[in-house]
């Protein structure tokens, strides 16, 4: 008897988990078709149980007045969960929202250590801005060839908006 509720346990979790990833999967059908209030439907019990990814996809939800009004902090609340998970796009666009002071104070030395966190975990368009952060002085002392290091990282990553800032700033140091 005690097997029978075992398996039956085993099964509902495996039924639980389906159901979850299909959720989840409904509601990137239903984003790339522009239902939007569908994918918010199918997300936010997601993201309210603690999945990252659903986080970070309310949170550009907000950020884009998609399916709900535009709300800056609101987008800036779902990525700050979906950031404390070590997720890095979420890190990523916290940071850009930190750098135009939408839905959070404008913070440009916050901007950098979020960008810092997603390049550590590996997302390109990260070395990009910090290279930008470090041409431009923002929350950084301006240093071109600390901007240059980060740039040629992410070029050689295939980022090609880096490649065109290092060739600027090969014509602007001739």
């Amino acid at each position: 008897m005690k097997a029978s509720v075992l398996i039956l346990l085993i099964l509902g979790f495996g039924l639980f988990q389906t159901t979850y990833a299909d959720a989840f999967d409904d509601g990137v059908v239903a984003y790339e078709n522009r239902d939007y209030k569908t994918a918010i439907q199918l997300w936010r019990p997601l993201a309210e149980q603690g999945d990252a990814a659903a986080q970070l996809n309310l949170g550009t939800m907000y950020e884009g007045g998609k399916g709900v009004q535009q709300d800056y902090k609101e987008a800036a609340r779902w990525y700050r969960k979906a950031a404390d998970q070590g997720y890095a796009l979420a890190h990523f666009n916290l940071a850009n929202l930190h750098v135009y002071g939408e839905g959070v104070s404008q913070d440009y030395i916050e901007a950098m250590k979020l960008y810092r966190m997603a390049a550590v975990r590996g997302l390109t368009r990260a070395l990009h801005n910090l290279g930008w952060m470090y041409e431009k002085g923002l929350g950084v002392p301006r240093n071109e060839a600390i901007a240059h290091g980060y740039y040629s990282l992410a070029a050689s990553q295939g980022d090609k908006d880096s490649k065109e800032a290092l060739k600027r700033l090969a014509k602007e140091g001739q």
